[in-house]
Parts: C-alpha cells; sequence; structure tokens
C-alpha cells in the first residue's frame, strides 16, 4: 500500500485530543489517569474539558471554561481544522487563527 505524499513528509507532526472528561465533572478516570493514558499513548497534546461542577468552586469561572468549550467546538466546524487538512504546524496554525478570526468576527456582528 503506498502512502499518500503528505504523510511521508519528514515533518514533525502533533498528535493530540482537545475534548477530555475526568471524574472531576462526567468522565470516568481520574486527571492523572487520563493524563498518564495519554501521555502512554504518544499523544504530544491533551487538554481536559471538565464541566463546571458547583462544588469545585467560584461559578464565574464557569463563564470562561463554557467560552473556551464552545469556541473549541465552533473551531471543530472548520473541516481543514477537525481532519489536521493542513499537515506542516505553522500553516496549520493559520488556519487555525483565520478560522478564530472568522467567529470573532461573526460574534461581534451580533
Amino acid at each position: 500500500m503506498q502512502l499518500d505524499p503528505i504523510f511521508a513528509a519528514p515533518e514533525r507532526f502533533l498528535k493530540g485530543n482537545i475534548h477530555t472528561h475526568s471524574t472531576l465533572s462526567d468522565g470516568k478516570r481520574a486527571p492523572e489517569d487520563v493524563v498518564e493514558t495519554y501521555h502512554r499513548g504518544g499523544y504530544d497534546f491533551m487538554a481536559l474539558t471538565d464541566h463546571f461542577m458547583a462544588r469545585f468552586g467560584n461559578p464565574y469561572l464557569y463563564r470562561f471554561q463554557n467560552l473556551v468549550e464552545r469556541f473549541l467546538n465552533k473551531l471543530k466546524h472548520f473541516r481543514a481544522i477537525a481532519t489536521r487538512y493542513e499537515k506542516h504546524d505553522a500553516n496549520y496554525l493559520a488556519l487555525v487563527k483565520l478560522a478564530a478570526a472568522r467567529i470573532w468576527m461573526r460574534f461581534m456582528s451580533r
């Protein structure tokens, strides 16, 4: 089986997960176990996106966490970002910035 040339490039690809839960919200594993599992799996990055639980503190922090979660969800609607279409890190970052600017402009035009 022949690989697509884009995957044969010498650049380094990053493996990650931007939406994971732990026992701090509705997940099944402790945060330390989640991080360790992804580390052992060879992931370069991961984000714990636990939902706010009233027993853990300030409800104003929930507002900001919710804003970040909603932004990441909107970012996933851009196919080139969700599928990591662009394999070069600098170009991928440029796509994320363009998508973020578009989301922000749409938000500001309300």
